[in-house]
């Protein structure tokens, strides 16, 4: 049996709810999921034990424990992890914003323009200082010597390009040139921020509209908060989720040798 185990915040969720469809490839391949989901920053990693603290009962955590998720993780109970919502590709946006890589370069001269990596360590370097998810990811590597893998947030859903607050930054992502530029840009910045002690599981091509949007139907839509009902961005739902789950699936075996 491989134990895997599935660790996040919001982003859990979307991989909660697509993990009934493959409850069925699970038993045949030998694949137990464990899922556990809270504010990461608000998460200890200590003698062997990973839970919430304060170990209050949050939104979060009451939806994926309504589905089965774990309250609190031993990390001696699994064979592997898989980490989701590191690595925010507005990050990419922002630095994109102010100045481009030459791989980015319009050519009409209009840009101001560094190095592919330079542009890239900066992101990283970015991503590094200011993420909890990478933060959580590595407390969570010092705590296990089992294979780790990292899965970026999801690109914004593709009608964003038309918002009036994301439309301004999104736009240059229906252009399929300079949306494959920085995502190939945002892709190598990832693997420099997991080095050689993570693996990344880039976002699955049949769910991208463009190298750097997600396809409408993956995105969970209009979402009801305290403050009201807003359309919701970048979190994907339980088909999106069932698609990457897959790849995880995928990865662990790769990694994982489990006795016969």
């Amino acid at each position: 049996m491989l134990r895997l185990c599935i660790v996040g915040a919001s982003h859990v969720l979307a991989l909660r709810e697509g993990a009934p469809d493959l409850a069925a490839e699970c038993q045949r391949r030998g694949i137990r999921l464990t899922f556990f989901a809270n504010k990461l920053n608000a998460v200890t990693v200590a003698d062997g034990l990973l839970a919430p603290d304060p170990p209050l009962r949050s939104k979060l955590r009451a939806r994926v424990l309504s589905k089965g998720g774990v309250p609190d993780v031993s990390l001696g109970d699994y064979d592997a992890f898989a980490v989701v919502g590191v690595g925010l590709f507005r990050t990419a946006l922002q630095i994109y914003g102010q100045c481009r890589a030459e791989s980015h370069d319009p050519g009409d001269g209009s840009q101001q323009l560094v190095s592919d990596r330079c542009f890239e360590t900066s992101l990283a370097n970015t991503m590094r200082q200011t993420e909890h998810a990478h933060r959580f990811s590595l407390r969570l590597r010092a705590g296990t010597d089992v294979p780790i893998a990292l899965l970026p947030v999801p690109f914004y859903k593709e009608s964003m390009a038309d918002s009036e607050e994301f439309g301004p930054r999104l736009i240059p992502m229906r252009d399929a040139r300079a949306a494959q530029a920085l995502a190939d840009s945002y892709r190598r910045a990832m693997r420099r921020l997991a080095g050689d002690q993570f693996t990344v599981i880039d976002q699955a091509p049949e769910t991208l509209a463009t190298p750097a949007l997600t396809h409408d139907d993956f995105s969970v839509g209009k979402r009801e908060t305290s403050e009201g009902i807003f359309d919701d961005p970048n979190h994907m739902n339980g088909t999106y989720g069932r698609i990457m789950l897959a790849r995880c699936l995928d990865w662990a075996e790769t990694v994982v040798k489990v006795p016969a």
